[in-house]
């Protein structure tokens, strides 16, 4: 008897990330080291405030996940505002599903307070990447995203033009009590604007020192 065999079809290669979807990538945009400052002011009032890098680490945790955080302080409200990245939290972008992207939490508390934690970024910078997140403003639970709403917008900062500046929607911000909020990000420079619709506060950097 004759048999014949048929030849399984060849699967087709899977596609590559076009973007850096690396971890060192990532840090360009967020991740600093201790004597780090930014001074940002208040579009409205006029106000200052200093936030100070005090604590930076980066490394591989006992799971064997590579993780970095940037701890903060600010000299307005006496927060601690923690930026971290951990490799357990990655999920593949929404929009990109070849790739795989990292997430950036934001952290607020103090001593005798916890306000909340939030996913801000994520990493590679897509245009209309976003991730899902819930937000419990007065309460009440709502469903809502991080979105990268605009990439390569340019920002001025005290007279010089920043390029690549990337905004950020988010629509229930769990480190600002699940209110609105919008971040703006540059690659070596971290964040250079922050809004915040729910206290009508609008933030712009006026100078910074970098240390990465």
């Amino acid at each position: 008897m004759l048999t014949m065999c048929k030849k399984d079809p060849q699967k087709e290669p899977a596609a590559a990330c076009q973007y850096d979807s690396s971890v060192e990538g990532m840090k360009e945009w967020c991740y600093f080291k201790t004597g780090t400052w930014w001074v940002y002011r208040e579009q409205t009032t006029g106000e200052l405030d200093t936030i100070t890098v005090y604590s930076a680490w980066s490394g591989t945790y006992p799971s064997g996940n590579v993780g970095f955080e940037t701890l903060c302080n600010s000299s307005y409200d006496g927060f601690n505002y923690i930026y971290r990245f951990n490799s357990s939290f990655s999920v593949h972008c929404l929009t990109e599903p070849e790739c795989k992207c990292h997430k950036l939490n934001r952290v607020k508390t103090m001593p005798g307070t916890y306000v909340g934690e939030e996913e801000l970024f994520l990493f590679p910078v897509i245009q209309g990447n976003y991730n899902n997140i819930v937000g419990y403003p007065n309460g009440q639970i709502l469903g809502g995203t991080s979105t990268a709403t605009d990439v390569g917008l340019s920002m001025d900062i005290n007279g010089n033009t920043i390029e690549g500046v990337t905004r950020w929607n988010v629509t229930t911000d769990q480190s600002e009590g699940g209110w609105p909020s919008v971040y703006f990000f540059a690659r070596n420079i971290g964040i250079v604007g922050m809004e915040f619709p729910h206290e009508e506060e609008i933030w712009r950097l006026l100078e910074y020192h970098i240390i990465q």
